[in-house]
């Protein structure tokens, strides 16, 4: 699998096809192929000093992203999903914002691709799924799963 390949078949499907509202089915399908591209990214941390990739226009991305999806937007979600099970708080996720956080993410990782090493992108992308859109993804695609089927 081209890991790279692979995440700009996705950005480039949500920012680049977006003459046309987006097919909500196709984007389950491509959100399900994410964290298979995750888990199958192996690598050597890479010890050298890089720079950070440039800040990425979120208002730009955001606003694609609604253009595209017009049909997705606010849903319920719980605040704490492993403790208190019976008496947990409902929130409010924003899908659009997901989608938004999800590809400023991943276009971060392919700039590192193109700017830095391999070893690099691939620890990149490892580390912003854990600590940030992979959480994203899984409220998401609940989401998504609920509205589509």
């Amino acid at each position: 699998m081209n890991i790279e390949a692979s995440i700009k078949e996705f950005v480039d499907f949500v920012l680049v096809e977006s003459g046309e509202e987006g097919d909500l089915g196709l984007l389950l399908g491509h959100l399900d192929k994410l964290p298979i591209i995750v888990s199958s990214a192996k690598f050597t941390f890479d010890e050298k000093e890089y720079g950070d990739a440039p800040n990425n226009d979120y208002k730009t991305i955001r606003s694609k992203v609604e253009s595209r999806f017009p049909k997705i937007g606010y849903y319920n979600t719980v605040l704490e999903i492993s403790e208190n099970l019976e008496s947990t708080r409902i929130s409010v996720g924003d899908a659009v914002d997901d989608l938004a956080d999800i590809l400023g993410d991943l276009i971060d990782v392919l700039w590192y691709f193109e700017n830095t090493s391999e070893d690099d992108a691939l620890w990149h992308l490892e580390q912003s799924y854990i600590s940030h859109w992979g959480l994203h993804l899984r409220n998401l695609q609940l989401y998504l799963h609920d509205l589509w089927w």
